[in-house]
């Protein structure tokens, strides 16, 4: 149950404070509080594949998602290398950031050890909390005071 907490409790602190702001943003925000280096290829291919995967979540990974990375890059990158420089940059922000920062994202096992997660699961998981943060934010937004049109009086939905 904590898990869960913990993770909604982040989504939700951003969903209070990024409304309007694209998923890209967030994603950012999320890949430098984990630390992943920005200066890194795998760092913007990371980030393309997880709004991509947020978009349309039926996508595979290997064989549809790495290449369509792959193919927006400059040069163009195989998916086989798109997918390399991405498990380097995990594994470098793995290195270099608190595990319980990590463990927000990417909970303790069931023996609660914490894992360093294998690059599907690292973006299957991201793209996830995209969708719960703007499930969130749309939540949000229609519980704020609305003002009818008509009458000019406060409408609570």
């Amino acid at each position: 149950m904590a898990k869960v907490d913990k993770l909604l409790d982040r989504a939700l602190f951003f969903a209070r404070h990024l409304r309007g702001c694209e998923p890209r943003c967030l994603v950012k925000l999320i890949l430098i509080e984990l630390e992943v280096p920005v200066n890194r290829a795998g760092y913007r291919y990371l980030l393309l594949a997880i709004v991509l995967l947020a978009k349309e979540f039926a996508q595979l990974m290997t064989k549809e998602l790495y290449p369509t990375v792959g193919a927006y890059s400059t040069p163009k990158a195989s998916g086989t290398q798109v997918e390399k420089d991405m498990r380097t940059a995990i594994g470098e922000g793995w290195e270099n950031c608190d595990q319980e920062t990590w463990s927000i994202y990417f909970p303790p096992n069931k023996y609660g050890m914490l894992e360093r997660p294998q690059s599907k699961k690292f973006i299957a998981k991201l793209a996830r909390f995209v969708e719960l943060w703007e499930d969130l934010c749309r939540a949000l937004d229609s519980q704020e005071t609305q003002v009818c049109t008509g009458c000019g009086e406060e409408q609570v939905p």
